[in-house]
């Protein structure tokens, strides 16, 4: 009896455990944006290349020195984004030498987010997709 009334403490303990406010998770239903669904949401897109890439203050986070190849809607004025792990609702750590596409749906917050971002396309996929965007 005794054992039990442990165990079933320490399940609720449990239970009643705070769930990490940092941790990602989609609504239910979520689907990543088209290109041209980013493209339309977004203030600012820019095509960029990775030149350097440090960790934040903690694991999760990702800081990225990024040279700008050409900016497709708005103005990027940084040379820095940030980004997070994939469970803090970022891409992940950012490769060296890589070029990428972001969407940001603010000038000015570098915060790369992977529920603003296309899924399954490559850079080169991206830019065409954009660019033919831009011509209608």
């Amino acid at each position: 009896m005794r054992l039990t009334v442990s165990i079933t403490l320490l399940l609720f303990g449990l239970l009643l455990q705070p769930i990490s406010a940092t941790a990602c998770s989609a609504r239910m239903g979520w689907r990543a944006p088209t290109p041209e669904n980013a493209f339309k949401a977004a203030e600012v897109v820019v095509h960029v290349r990775v030149v350097a890439v440090e960790a934040g203050k903690d694991r999760e986070s990702f800081n990225a020195t990024v040279q700008t190849v050409r900016a497709l809607k708005g103005t990027f004025s940084g040379h820095t984004i940030n980004t997070g792990s994939e469970s803090r609702c970022g891409v992940g750590e950012l490769k060296v030498d890589q070029e990428y596409v972001f969407f940001f749906t603010r000038s000015g917050q570098w915060l790369v987010q992977s529920q603003q971002q296309p899924q399954g396309a490559t850079t080169e996929q991206l830019v065409a997709a954009i660019l033919a965007l831009k011509k209608q």
